[in-house]
């Protein structure tokens, strides 16, 4: 999906399987070096979602139980992208 975007992205794909959302981010490595890290947005997310998330600058995942907290979750990206990028 990222590289669909012709140009440096934040994509953050959402799944909904049995009691669970699982999340998957991925960020430009343009954007990267400009202050985003993919693990801290799944922690975000995963967070609000009553679980958790982590992983690398560039590749993370994370999800939780609360399925009803997906929309203000998904949210919560745009606002770090706004807050953290440089």
């Amino acid at each position: 999906m990222r590289t669909r975007l012709n140009r440096p992205g934040v994509v953050v794909l959402a799944s909904s399987y049995d009691e669970r959302v699982g999340i998957q981010v991925s960020v430009d490595p343009a954007l990267t070096k400009r202050g985003l890290h993919a693990g801290k947005i799944a922690g975000i997310v995963g967070e609000r979602l009553g679980g958790k998330g982590g992983g690398r600058p560039d590749s993370a995942q994370g999800g939780g139980k609360n399925k009803a907290e997906l929309g203000s979750a998904l949210d919560l990206v745009a606002r770090y992208v706004r807050e953290n990028i440089k």
